[in-house]
């Protein structure tokens, strides 16, 4: 596939891949810092911090007796979070640098993920077994401590839940229901049930005032949506020539989100806002003079606050790779991407 495109000579990217770890190993880069020069990532039963200039710095995992994945950092670059399984269950994790704390959970259900953590690293979401039920998953939140506050599942859901996003005070979370739908949480408030449908992964910005996700109006629709403080929607679309869309990650205000989207020809990666709306991401940084070398882009799965650093994972000559985007023109007033003069992968938009 390919984009209709008006050059702007200013509009520079450049593609980065450094070899894994462990070569023929699965690895992918889950999560950038808000400033761009610190990505996290994880494969093999490793995860590590990777700067350029340092290149990887591996994350505790108590002398190596734990297999561990990470799930996202926190904006400010210091915090990664994900789990640590012995071999028999995962338990929530957060490391601080490389430093591990594993979270709390219940006793007769020690299990549980860490799945979305605050700007500032002290507060993350995700979920913990029921106790004595098996294959079910209660919300949680977790305090600068490791401390647990259990959520009640939302009313309706029986198959579990868990936090998915979570505001930058800890006070505000967006909870998946596994039935196909999303809920506001709010601390003192209880559960708000968000319109429509949910199909994915559903983010919230640090304000906690908007919601970005996967879903739509009907039970399986996979677009991209917003919803307000109220529970309303706002429906906003998919690439075009997108039979499922899956979203990774938003900028921490919501003006970016990146993700995947599948064709008849596999997986691609995606950037959106609401400037520019849907961009394919292999096209645009062909067109922005970066040097692909046989790389193929499958998934988004990070970006910063600036939209200018993407990170995510790909393919090249049939290995799994994690790789970094990097805009590298001086920024200049309102966004690059613009600049690029790429027309949008839209399929659908609406006000």
């Amino acid at each position: 596939m390919s984009l209709v495109v008006a050059r702007h000579s200013f509009a520079q990217w450049n593609l980065y891949s450094p070899e894994p770890p462990t070569p023929y190993d699965i690895h992918e880069f889950d999560g950038v810092g808000s400033a761009g020069s610190r990505v996290v990532g994880s494969g093999d039963g490793q995860g590590y911090w990777y700067e350029r200039s340092v290149g990887y710095t591996f994350l505790d995992r108590h002398g190596l007796n734990l297999s561990i994945g990470v799930s996202a950092m926190s904006a400010n670059g210091g915090f990664a979070i994900g789990y640590a399984s012995d071999g028999l269950m995962p338990r929530p994790a957060r490391w601080k640098g490389q430093q591990i704390e594993l979270l709390e959970t219940t006793s007769v259900a020690p299990s549980g993920y860490a799945m979305t953590v605050s700007p500032n690293g002290k507060h993350v979401g995700g979920y913990v077994g029921i106790e004595g039920v098996d294959f079910t998953t209660r919300p949680a939140i977790w305090n600068e401590n490791g401390a647990l506050l259990q959520l009640p599942l939302p009313e309706g859901e029986f198959g579990g839940a868990q936090v998915s996003g979570i505001n930058a005070d800890g006070t505000k979370a967006v909870i998946q229901a596994f039935d196909g739908f999303a809920c506001l949480w709010a601390a003192g408030q209880g559960y708000r049930r968000l319109s429509g449908f949910m199909g994915g992964s559903v983010r919230m910005t640090s304000d906690g005032t908007r919601m970005i996700g996967i879903g739509g109006p009907g039970q399986y629709d996979t677009h991209l949506v917003a919803w307000d403080e109220l529970g309303n929607m706002q429906f906003i679309g998919s690439p075009s020539g997108s039979s499922n869309t899956q979203l990774s990650s938003i900028s921490t205000d919501g003006r970016f989100a990146a993700g995947s989207y599948r064709t008849s020809s596999g997986s691609r990666s995606f950037i959106w806002s609401e400037e520019s709306g849907f961009l394919d991401v292999m096209d645009m940084l062909a067109e922005g003079g970066a040097v692909l070398d046989g790389m193929y882009l499958n998934s988004a799965r990070g970006i910063s606050d600036d939209g200018r650093t993407i990170v995510g994972w790909g393919i090249r000559n049939r290995q799994y790779r994690p790789w970094i985007a990097v805009n590298t023109v001086p920024e200049p007033a309102g966004l690059l991407l613009v600049g690029l003069g790429l027309v949008p992968l839209l399929r659908h938009r609406k006000g």
